[in-house]
């Protein structure tokens, strides 16, 4: 257990104790639960994967705490374990089926987030479409085994799409290694390597459904008038003329304040998405927190669905591993990694042959919104200016 902490904490960045306490108590109760399985023994690899630990998704900031891959049902599966080592004394049902009262506050159901990560798995990993893999998941609670607040109304449909399972013996021995097993029969150790090195990938008919709605007339927020309009057929126009020389290019839509730029985005990104042209992942790219909330928030209610969020890549998930961490161990080796050798830096991280957060030429068309907020480094003046989040190196 130790050396696997270590690792876990090296790949995530994570050295809080809180967060290592969690680790070492959660994975040992997962190891006893796959051993209970008919599985085979279990093991746990982190390249290549038979379950894969603390999964970044694809082109995202997000989590998954465990994802057990393989085959079952005819087709390869990935089930995404939610593991919560949370003290659920004095827990009540929330407002909606979304929320719970956790410790007294109100807190994301852990299926809602489960649900997050399963469809996006579904609708924008590489692996997963390419496999026409099942994703599932459920939610472990290693702490408690007293789970009626999170399986009474409204959550109880929630609960039965992401099933919840606690510390009980009945849920440990029988209920929890039965669900696994349910659901993955066999090996799959092609799919758990693909998983693994997957990027991101947009189902286009999922994504074309979503564009529709952007564009339905009763979304008013969104309809362009007068010059929002006459905009948007210019930025067409220098579409089609790019398009023509099959030349990469940046398209910049300046206007002040108010005039409707992000209302253009939205409707250039849907009109993309539907142009049988462009084959690859359309993305709507933000450049800010606050923006990203937003921007992921409106795409989920016009998808109706928390998954609809993953249309929305935020700028600083281009980078594709460039972290302090990894130019400092470069630097220890002797490496030049400077702000101003940014293009030797990439070349000299593909050389290395690690995992690419984000390989080149992921995306068709990336829409960025605001993106004056986007910071050069090698700009005269602004080579300290760094956003958090990730190096400018």
């Amino acid at each position: 257990m130790g050396p696997l902490v270590q690792e876990l904490q090296r790949r995530t960045g994570r050295y809080g104790e809180a967060e290592k306490y969690a680790w070492e108590s959660s994975l040992g109760l997962m190891a006893q639960v796959l051993r209970r399985t008919r599985l085979g023994e279990a093991h746990i690899h982190l390249d290549p994967p038979s379950m894969s630990l603390e999964y970044r998704l694809p082109a995202s900031s997000s989590w998954c705490d465990a994802v057990l891959l393989g085959r079952g049902r005819g087709t390869s599966a990935a089930v995404v374990l939610e593991l919560k080592d949370w003290e659920l004394t004095g827990d009540e049902p929330g407002p909606r089926e979304g929320l719970v009262r956790h410790q007294g506050r109100f807190t994301l159901h852990p299926g809602e987030q489960l649900r997050g990560y399963v469809e996006y798995c579904r609708r924008f990993h590489s692996a997963v479409q390419e496999a026409k893999a099942t994703v599932s998941g459920c939610v472990f609670f290693t702490r408690a085994a007293d789970l009626e607040a999170y399986r009474s109304a409204p959550h109880a449909r929630l609960a039965e799409l992401f099933p919840l399972f606690g510390a009980s013996e009945q849920d440990l021995v029988e209920r929890l290694p039965r669900h696994l097993e349910g659901v993955i029969t066999e090996p799959d150790p092609a799919f758990a390597t693909a998983f693994e090195q997957g990027t991101y990938h947009q189902e286009r008919n999922f994504v074309r459904q979503v564009a529709a709605a952007l564009q339905d007339p009763a979304n008013e927020q969104f309809v362009l008038l007068d010059h929002q309009r006459l905009g948007f057929e210019r930025c067409l126009e220098v579409i089609e003329r790019v398009r023509a020389t099959r030349a990469r290019a940046v398209i910049v839509v300046v206007g002040p304040p108010g005039s409707g730029k992000s209302v253009l985005a939205a409707n250039l990104w849907a009109r993309l998405v539907h142009d049988p042209r462009f084959q690859g992942s359309v993305v709507f790219t933000t450049t800010s927190a606050s923006q990203k909330a937003n921007w992921k928030t409106i795409f989920e209610g016009l998808g109706e669905t928390p998954g609809a969020a993953g249309v929305v890549v935020p700028a600083n998930e281009f980078n594709p591993g460039l972290t302090p961490a990894w130019v400092k161990q470069m630097r220890s080796a002797g490496k030049v990694v400077e702000v101003e050798t940014w293009k030797d830096n990439l070349e000299l991280f593909r050389r290395a042959g690690a995992r690419s957060r984000m390989p080149e030429d992921q995306f068709d068309v990336a829409i960025v919104d605001e993106a004056h907020a986007l910071i050069d480094p090698t700009a005269p003046g602004k080579r300290g200016v760094s956003p958090s989040g990730w190096a400018m190196h």
